[in-house]
């Protein structure tokens, strides 16, 4: 968990999710709910054209691994 004066974020070790985030006071996320990389983006006519609809479909679902997770305080700053 990472905080400051008005913003809390609380990562998911297992998998670098952000599980929580509260700003000055109000919890942004749902419990049970969390916020994830999309990568993803609605294919457009000139994709369909160059069949990148296919192509780039790995984008849609892809397979996340971490492999690691280190978080460090700088000033008023978490890296």
């Amino acid at each position: 968990m990472q905080q400051n004066d008005s913003t809390q974020v609380t990562f998911d070790k297992r998998n670098g999710w952000i599980r929580g985030l509260t700003m000055n006071g109000l919890e942004m996320l749902e419990y049970g709910y969390a916020l994830r990389p999309n990568f993803w983006r609605a294919p457009t006519d000139n994709d369909m054209g160059a069949g990148l609809q296919s192509r780039f479909a790995a984008w849609k679902n892809p397979e996340l691994k971490k492999t690691g997770f280190k978080v460090e305080q700088k000033g008023n700053n978490a890296l």
